[in-house]
């Protein structure tokens, strides 16, 4: 008996290891959600005075997991297998170190976008910052790493101590009665919070258990919805859902830019904020000077706060699934036999010269799937040719305006789409004094400057009047990192609206303003009725700008991988739906907070289901329509 005890006193010592990981994860769920959704989990819960219990109510999880059952388990293990200690403190401490690793990975996820880290928002941040080595740190600067390296040592001198540890009597008798004391405490709390009649949420859950399910688990089961889809059909239940009309046959604009070339200049993490065609359209030369002949959506906006997910909305006219890599169209064939439906595609069997300009290589799959698919016969990565030392996009830049220069000449065709990043924020130039308006502003008006090389270029070939120019931006702000003043984990027009300015001397011959609320979904619609272009309208999820369905419809503004929730706006109300809170908020803008909280269940039920459906539905859409 007095063995066994003694072996137990000892494996006791051994659970000291996991504590510097249960204060981090305790500090994350203080940090990360307590710190900020606190009081909204509370008005909630109709608890207008909350005591002790209604905090610890937010932590039991927390507590009893971290310290109590993992602790009791280490103990446990090294106690019935005591022979083989050591074969089991190694994978104790690398289970610790990955738990660690994850956890310090969800503190840069939630501090920059305000939500728990997915396998796709890992994928995305691993490529791009393997492709943007110099931006990291401005992700994740030196003090982190120094006091994540701190954490991860007290981990290994603990753990690894522990056989030194188990030869004081002292120390095991002071061990002990610390993991007592600490197990006592914990049940205590537990118990505390267990009286709280504060409502169960999914952020009650303990951190790490969270962290893990948000990077593995899928979500939620569509089967329900995919029933009902299949039930009523895929494009009965797309305007079912959305309330879009059927589309009209011909438009007065239908065919008005008829062989007109093309350009479209898409303005990286260009927020409506920095380039406002609203009101300060005279900041921007280029612009001023094209909006006589333009149209002008003056409340338009991307459907997702990513450039891939946005780009595959403009070009496709099709909202984005939750997740395309879990889709048919991130798959081991990079590129399939027919290109996706879309303006560049249906252009392109046209006889239009289909090009595209980037100042990056490909990286992220995604964006390797969209660039191979959409029908472009010429893609130019400038940082794979010779570097000539002018930058690259203004390598991609000067590409793009040879290749139209010699289209012109031959009087061929064309369709020329440019992707800059000189707008990618955060921004490592941006000097203290410059807010983060004025300096998105600034390098919006570059590249106003250089919008207005190629109009200059086209003008003096005397092509200009029958040239069509798209400018857009792909989303606005959306990391807290990019600006700390963004709503993180909540949609919000800072990262949702941005500008559109479609110029054509052949379909405008006036300023035409478009004050009904637009999408990306409907940019590419819009095209190619301007040029006459006849297509099977069901494969488009969009309306021409100016389709008066535009006033009737439901308009998605979609984040769930990367804010962890999604929205949409219909009769005059924006409504958004947290996953991270399960939680549903209503607003006349688009923008929420805690006064904009929804109690009633059946509607936070219903503003859920109808995002959920739209992303059932967008995975057959695309099995259907887009893959072989």
């Amino acid at each position: 008996m007095e063995k066994r005890l003694n072996t137990l006193s000892i494996a006791t010592i051994y659970c000291l290891g996991w504590f510097p990981v249960a204060v981090f994860a305790m500090y994350m769920k203080y940090y990360e959600i307590a710190s900020r959704y606190s009081q909204l989990l509370f008005v909630n819960s109709n608890i207008a005075d909350p005591t002790i219990s209604d905090y610890l109510f937010i932590y039991k999880n927390d507590i009893l997991i971290n310290f109590f059952v993992i602790p009791l388990f280490i103990i446990a293990i090294i106690y019935f297998f005591y022979h083989k200690r050591n074969i089991l403190l190694f994978f104790i401490i690398s289970l610790s170190l990955i738990i660690l690793v994850l956890l310090y990975a969800n503190l840069h996820s939630w501090g920059t976008i305000g939500r728990f880290l997915t396998w796709t928002a890992a994928v995305d941040a691993i490529t791009f910052g393997w492709q943007n080595l110099s931006l990291i740190e401005m992700y994740i600067d030196f003090d982190s790493w120094v006091k994540f390296s701190i954490l991860v040592m007290a981990v290994l001198v603990l753990f690894l101590g522990s056989r030194h540890f188990s030869r004081s009597k002292l120390l095991i008798r002071s061990i002990n009665v610390f993991v007592g004391v600490v197990f006592l405490v914990a049940i205590i709390a537990v118990l505390v919070g267990q009286t709280s009649a504060m409502k169960e949420a999914p952020t009650n859950r303990d951190f790490i258990s969270q962290a893990m399910a948000a990077l593995f688990k899928k979500p939620w089961d569509d089967e329900h919805f995919n029933q009902d889809i299949r039930n009523k059909g895929l494009l009965e239940s797309f305007r079912a859902i959305t309330q879009t009309r059927s589309h009209d046959d011909k438009s007065e604009y239908y065919g008005r830019a008829k062989d007109n070339d093309v350009i479209v200049f898409v303005l990286e993490t260009g927020s409506d904020r920095f380039m406002n065609l609203r009101d300060d359209l005279d900041s921007f030369p280029t612009l001023g000077k094209l909006s006589s002949n333009s149209l002008i959506a003056m409340n338009h906006h991307t459907t997702f706060p990513a450039t891939s997910e946005a780009l595959f909305s403009l070009f496709n006219s099709i909202y984005p699934p939750r997740n395309y890599y879990s889709t048919c169209v991130v798959s081991h064939s990079v590129k399939f036999e027919q290109a996706f439906p879309g303006f560049v595609s249906l252009l392109q069997e046209s006889g239009y010269e289909t090009s595209l300009y980037l100042p990056y290589n490909d990286v992220v799959p995604l964006d390797h799937a969209l660039h191979q698919n959409l029908g472009f016969n010429k893609i130019y990565f400038a940082q794979a040719e010779k570097n000539e030392g002018k930058g690259m996009d203004r390598q991609a830049l000067e590409a793009m305006k040879r290749d139209i220069s010699g289209w012109m000449a031959s009087d061929q065709r064309y369709v020329s789409v440019l992707l800059t990043q000189i707008g990618h924020a955060p921004w490592p130039d941006r000097p203290e004094s410059r807010s983060i308006t004025e300096h998105g502003k600034l390098v919006a008006k570059i590249q106003d400057e250089w919008l207005g090389e190629l109009v200059e270029l086209i003008d003096r070939a005397g092509k200009l009047e029958k040239t069509t120019i798209i400018i857009t931006g792909d989303h606005g702000i959306r990391t807290a990192r990019e600006d700390p003043e963004l709503n993180a984990g909540f949609i919000d027009e800072y990262s949702f609206r941005v500008p559109l300015l479609i110029f054509s001397e052949s379909a405008f011959s006036q300023p035409t303003y478009i004050d009904m609320l637009t999408s990306h979904i409907d940019i590419s619609p819009t095209l190619l009725d301007l040029l006459g272009v006849n297509r099977n309208k069901t494969l488009e999820q969009g309306l021409g700008l100016w389709d008066s369905g535009l006033k009737d419809r439901t308009t998605f503004f979609l984040g769930n991988w990367y804010f962890g929730a999604d929205g949409f706006h219909e009769n005059g109300e924006f409504k958004m739906y947290s996953e991270v809170l399960a939680a549903a908020f209503a607003n006349n803008k688009l923008q929420f907070d805690a006064s904009n909280l929804l109690e009633d269940e059946g509607d936070v039920l219903k503003i859920r289901d109808k995002t959920r459906k739209l992303y059932a539905l967008q995975n057959e859409w695309l099995e259907q329509n887009f893959c072989d």
